[in-house]
């Protein structure tokens, strides 16, 4: 779900159909932290693409808050 919603915001721009998919996919995790960051991540940078900085930040921000000490944290960091 991942793939295909990076397919669909890079690739085909259809950004709010690619965000949709990732929601769907977080909702489905249940459980899987750093999936569900990974996918938080990926809605950020799709945010950015379609404009919206400031709800792209609101994702960064929340991927930090819950991988303080792991790679993924550092990349919402950055």
């Amino acid at each position: 779900m991942k793939s295909k919603a990076n397919l669909l915001a890079f690739y085909l721009d259809e950004k709010d159909s690619a965000i949709e998919v990732l929601q769907n996919a977080i909702k489905l995790a249940a459980g899987d932290q750093n999936f569900i960051s990974r996918c938080k991540l990926d809605m950020g940078d799709i945010e950015l693409l379609k404009g919206d900085p400031w709800e792209a930040t609101l994702y960064y921000q929340q991927v930090e808050k819950a991988e303080k000490d792991n790679p993924t944290g550092y990349d919402a960091k950055l």
